[in-house]
């Protein structure tokens, strides 16, 4: 069994599990899903048996400097301290500075069963940071007569 028609299977299997109509590429080897109207995952086949759950968790474009870097080093503090509890990962696409989750599958030694504990973890782990984001962008102000750290770039 090839890598795309295994992580076909295991979103068949999911839709079916949730009483949804089986998904449809988006475009090649990507698949999206969304919960609750708001949160959008995505599938994305790799290789031989490995997919990424990937979805954007949050937008910097618009922020100023002080707020944006403000942002994103509290962001990547949290991942690092979440390394130990979540699989997933928080990232910067380069291209459009979106914030992105994303968690790597190893799609030949996962049970439908673990698969869907493994997509179910990843919303709920995005809902964590997509309101751990709206909350420091609602509560960020600019250093200015604060005691933090402050990034200077020439």
């Amino acid at each position: 069994m090839t890598a795309q028609p295994r992580l076909l299977t295991l979103l068949r299997e999911l839709t079916e599990s949730l009483g949804l109509p089986p998904l449809q590429p988006e475009a090649a080897g990507r698949y999206q899903l969304s919960f609750d109207f708001r949160l959008r995952i995505e599938f994305v086949h790799l290789t031989d048996y490995a997919a990424l759950i990937v979805s954007r968790c949050g937008r910097t474009a618009g922020i100023d400097e002080v707020r944006r870097e403000q942002l994103l080093n509290s962001c990547l503090k949290l991942s690092l301290a979440r390394i130990p509890e979540s699989p997933a990962v928080i990232t910067i696409d380069s291209r459009t500075s979106d914030l992105l989750l994303y968690q790597l599958l190893d799609l030949q030694s996962i049970s439908a069963e673990q698969f869907q504990s493994d997509v179910e973890s990843f919303v709920n782990e995005l809902n964590l940071w997509m309101q751990f984001i709206a909350g420091k962008l609602q509560t960020s102000a600019p250093l200015a007569g604060r005691n933090e750290e402050l990034m200077i770039r020439p």
